[in-house]
């Protein structure tokens, strides 16, 4: 059954387009011009704008010289430090923390070793201190706080706001969401970490102005997202993006189900343990937890970075894999972009890419050719923070069609 809408949304929803619009503007919008690219009534964009400033979320940005006739419009632009957000990733080896501002760019930043993986509530509350240190080092009031967000693992309860990361012992049903809420005193979003990553690529306009691609997340183990229309497919329950089971290069590692998975040939924990089966030898080898993992995962790249035979076909092949798993997503769903990002992604791209791109870019259908374009995300380290925090902004500010319905 479909539902309908009234008017209170649809004026939200329409407050969301002008912010929008003026936000993807460099120099700013006039009101003609913002009615042009949003087709709104002008007295429709005349009443918004005027709400806009009113809430200081735009300003006037002097007037756009032209010639000819008539007077000239009045710029208007967005005024970055009017609100702003903090993201949270909480990685199995690493704790991220960024402040936003309006616009996405990052105001503060704390990055850290996660503290007592272990203990969850000790972690939770080492948290909870971590972002009001990044509160404080925005310099804003913080009555400009529109909430936080945190990147977790999956899976998420969405209802309950629970995690269970499957890398963090001790990590089972924890309610992380409800527990940072009541510490800070913020609205707090809980989202799984893909999902959160693919939100900050959507906000920043990170694939090259195109609405539909595929989001590859490459860390502990890997993920993939959907973004159809600029919106981040969730799923019915928030989990989407799982990918560590889609059949990737059949010459690839085999995975315990028996297939040859994504996930038995890309991610750091994956390759960390087919160097060490290789007989690569790696600082930690007898050590499992997620810092000595991500300590071996970065020798691992020094190695194949410095030409070890056996350590660059582990990347190569990872490469292949990824090629492989995303070739009949591309077209399931017609997309033709694959965005790539992760902590390492930066270090390990070189090794991983031209393997990769040597399928994608040879990828035909039925005989036509469909070259699949892989990009490397801006964000680097930053994606899961960025993610968390473009949450909320997401949450407050995006014109989402799914905003329209009663």
């Amino acid at each position: 059954m479909r539902r309908g809408s009234n008017l209170p949304r649809v004026g939200s929803f329409n407050r969301a387009v002008v912010l929008e619009a003026i936000r993807g503007s460099s120099r700013g919008l006039t009101r003609a011009q913002l009615g042009r690219r949003t087709r709104l009534a002008p007295q429709t964009v005349s009443n918004v704008v005027k709400e806009l400033l009113d809430t200081q979320l735009i300003e006037e940005a002097g007037t756009l010289t032209r010639g000819g006739r008539g007077r000239p419009g009045t710029r208007l632009r967005l005024n970055p430090s009017a609100r702003f957000a903090v993201g949270v990733h909480l990685d199995p080896a690493w704790l991220g923390i960024v402040a936003v501002d309006l616009s996405g760019a990052v105001i503060a930043e704390v990055y850290e070793p996660l503290p007592s993986p272990d203990q969850p509530a000790a972690v939770t509350r080492h948290l909870a201190s971590r972002i009001e240190a990044a509160i404080g080092l925005t310099g804003l009031p913080r009555e400009r706080l529109l909430g936080v967000g945190v990147a977790a693992p999956g899976p998420l309860d969405e209802e309950a706001g629970t995690v269970s990361p499957p890398l963090l012992p001790g990590w089972h049903r924890i309610p992380l969401r409800g527990a940072l809420a009541e510490l800070t005193g913020a609205t707090v979003l809980l989202e799984k970490d893909i999902i959160a990553a693919a939100t900050a690529h959507t906000w920043r306009d990170a694939a090259s102005g195109t609405a539909d691609y595929a989001f590859l997340y490459v860390g502990a183990g890997v993920a993939l997202a959907t973004v159809l229309g600029s919106e981040v497919v969730r799923g019915e329950g928030g989990n989407a993006g799982e990918a560590g089971h889609v059949p990737a290069d059949p010459a690839g590692p085999r995975c315990q189900c028996g297939g040859a998975c994504l996930g038995a040939a890309a991610g750091e924990l994956v390759m960390v343990r087919l160097a060490r089966s290789a007989g690569i030898s790696l600082p930690g080898d007898r050590g499992q937890g997620p810092q000595m993992i991500d300590d071996a995962f970065q020798c691992l790249i020094g190695l194949a970075a410095q030409g070890d035979e056996r350590a660059g076909e582990i990347f190569a092949q990872a490469g292949r894999s990824i090629a492989r798993a995303i070739i009949p997503w591309s077209e399931l769903l017609d997309i033709r972009t694959l965005l790539v990002g992760g902590p390492h992604w930066d270090q390990m791209r070189a090794l991983v890419e031209p393997a990769a791109q040597e399928l994608l870019t040879r990828h035909a259908v039925h005989a036509t050719p469909a070259p699949i374009r892989m990009l490397a995300s801006p964000l680097g380290r930053q994606v899961g923070p960025v993610g968390a925090a473009c949450l909320v902004l997401d949450e407050a500010y995006a014109p989402r069609a799914d905003s329209l319905l009663i």
